[in-house]
């Protein structure tokens, strides 16, 4: 009888030792498979947080602005031309900002240049403004932009591509060091990027990733430090 009650208390002894085991067995097997109904509860627990005990707003002095409804009524349709944007970067470099981050980038030349009107002009105009465009008497938009942003702590921003692009990479405008391991395995990988013109690049202050990663649900709720 007593050697029975002894294996009964190893047998429980090691049941009570296994039943911890495989239950992190299943939770580690679970975590590695991640069904979506996981990833559901894990978003869902995240915005819960975020209800009840929701980061205090920060005290931190910057400004949005917005080109809404209210502006495109008043100065025109999007995009706006590069001379526009000049203006409103002198204005706001005027104001006294510390920097300047536009959430958007400029790949292409304004297609309100002269030479891309050239193309729309009579023959007899088309010479005129030819012909002053060589002599340096009008106003360069992306050149006039390029000059504000120089004038100006200003960042531009570009757009990743999951895919190769044939576009040039974006100018860095600052190193990076490690010790240790390597982090880009960590990091979000993009296979190529689409950056502002090279003036512009040249011009501004700083260059930065905006391009969002959203979550299944279509919503972002987190925003990378680094990307590679």
């Amino acid at each position: 009888m007593r050697v029975a009650a002894r294996a009964r208390q190893a047998l429980n002894a090691r049941a009570f030792l296994l039943i911890p085991l495989a239950v992190l067995a299943a939770g580690l097997l679970l975590r590695l498979v991640d069904p979506e109904p996981l990833q559901e509860l894990r978003l869902r627990a995240f915005d819960f947080y975020q209800v009840v005990d929701p980061r205090p707003a920060s005290s931190l002095p910057v400004k949005i602005v917005a080109v809404d409804e209210a502006s495109l009524q008043r100065l025109g349709q999007w995009p706006w031309p590069r001379s526009r944007l000049a203006e409103l970067t002198e204005k706001i470099g005027t104001a006294g900002a510390r920097a300047l981050v536009f959430t958007t980038y400029f790949p292409e030349p304004d297609r309100l240049t002269p030479e891309a009107l050239l193309a729309l002009l009579p023959g007899d105009a088309r010479a005129e403004v030819a012909g002053a465009l060589q002599a340096g008497a009008m106003v360069l938009p992306d050149q006039d932009f390029a000059e504000a942003l120089a004038d100006t702590p200003s960042v531009l921003g570009f757009a990743l591509r999951a895919g190769t692009t044939e576009r040039a990479a974006p100018l860095r405008r600052t190193g990076f060091s490690f010790i240790g391991q390597s982090p880009l395995p960590f990091l979000p990988l993009f296979g190529g990027a689409v950056p502002s013109l090279p003036s512009l690049q040249e011009a501004a202050k700083g260059n930065g990733a905006i391009t969002l990663q959203v979550d299944s649900d279509g919503v972002t709720r987190r925003l990378p430090l680094l990307v590679a």
